[in-house]
């Protein structure tokens, strides 16, 4: 029997090469477009979507990984796995992880004792978990136990940290996905705030005027919190912002030497609260796996 699988959901925006690559399983969230549901990174890619989504007159909505998807995919690993670990988008943003924890519930209350199941709520959004769930299935690779894979994500998520600029809030705003009263700031001339993750939801941390400004002070922020730069793999977020991203890693290049800066497109339900023209920075700031 194998040992232990990863499963994650299509908010943790993995690159479908590196999740076949590592065995990792993504489960879909669906894009609700004109009252018809589609599903992320399945029904389009993430170009085709974030280009459409500009000239969008109705913002689309998102709905949670189907409970069947879910159901179906934990039963196919029950017999196949010692353990399988599902890590799931905020759930301070999606219905995910509560409907993950359910599913499970009810099969172990079918197999009458524990299962195999183990579900986390990441409090968190697009690679800062997706980057973590590769380490993992890397880890389990190479035969490490449950406990040690669980150890590592813990530490791992503790460091992980994502510093970014969209070129409005109103997509966030409308969603429910940014903390109340940050994006009246956002609605000021040529005032950009600056984003993180904050008890699993959006927060600002800053702003400047204009956004090369703040992309600049973002990569300034998350330069003076790298312990070591040269063991740090930074994932820059891609929201249909071609340009700036060529930008912000030409700073990058300018300013710290890195181990290595992955580029990578942001997903249809990332994409869809944060609106295109998103710019994102996520690390870790000490590497640990």
């Amino acid at each position: 029997m194998a040992n232990i699988k990863i499963i994650v959901d299509s908010a943790s925006d993995l690159p479908k090469e590196l999740a076949q690559k590592y065995n990792i399983t993504v489960l879909p969230l669906g894009i609700v477009i004109d009252d018809k549901i589609y599903y992320d990174g399945v029904d389009f890619s993430n170009r085709e979507y974030m280009q459409q989504l500009k000239e969008m007159k109705n913002i689309p909505t998102t709905t949670m990984v189907p409970i069947t998807m879910m159901e179906e995919e934990f039963r196919k690993n029950l017999d196949t796995y010692e353990h399988q670990i599902f890590i799931t988008i905020s759930s301070n943003a999606s219905g995910t992880f509560s409907a993950a924890n359910l599913i499970k519930t009810q099969i172990e209350d079918e197999l009458k004792k524990p299962s195999n199941i183990t579900v986390i709520d990441s409090l968190a959004f697009s690679m800062i978990y997706g980057k973590i769930a590769i380490n993992m299935a890397k880890m389990a690779e190479k035969d490490a136990t449950y406990d040690e894979i669980i150890k590592a994500y813990n530490i791992e998520r503790e460091s992980s940290t994502a510093y970014f600029v969209v070129d409005d809030l109103m997509h966030l705003k409308r969603g429910g996905r940014i903390k109340p009263g940050i994006a009246i700031v956002g609605e000021l001339l040529g005032i950009k705030p600056l984003l993180t993750i904050k008890d699993g939801l959006v927060d600002s941390i800053g702003k400047e005027r204009g956004k090369k400004r703040a992309m600049e002070k973002i990569l300034d922020m998350m330069i003076l919190e790298l312990e070591t730069p040269q063991d740090t793999t930074l994932w820059v977020a891609n929201g249909y912002a071609d340009e700036d991203v060529d930008t912000i890693i030409s700073m990058i290049k300018g300013k710290v030497k890195l181990k290595d800066i992955i580029p990578y497109d942001m997903g249809a339900c990332i994409g869809t609260h944060a609106g295109a023209g998103l710019v994102g920075l996520i690390y870790s700031k000490r590497e640990n796996i």
